[in-house]
């Protein structure tokens, strides 16, 4: 059957515009480095980032995970 995972509902507590992350899961740009341009609020909470390759999308911020210098 489907699961829901409902832990994206509460998405990733802490992120902010400008900090590096890494994009966890298996979508596209997976694994990828990247920097949250901006936060999409919704229903599942969500950022917009940028890969190192320059390349942008939308991710949930449940599957974002932030990269420490």
């Amino acid at each position: 059957g489907v699961q829901i995972n409902t832990a994206a509902l509460d998405g990733s507590a802490g992120l902010e515009v400008g900090d590096k992350v890494r994009i966890l899961g298996t979508g596209l740009y997976a694994g990828e480095v990247a920097v949250i341009e901006r936060m999409a609020g919704g229903f599942v909470p969500a950022a917009v980032v940028r890969t190192e390759a320059g390349r942008a999308r939308t991710v949930r911020t449940v599957d974002l995970e932030p990269v420490r210098s």
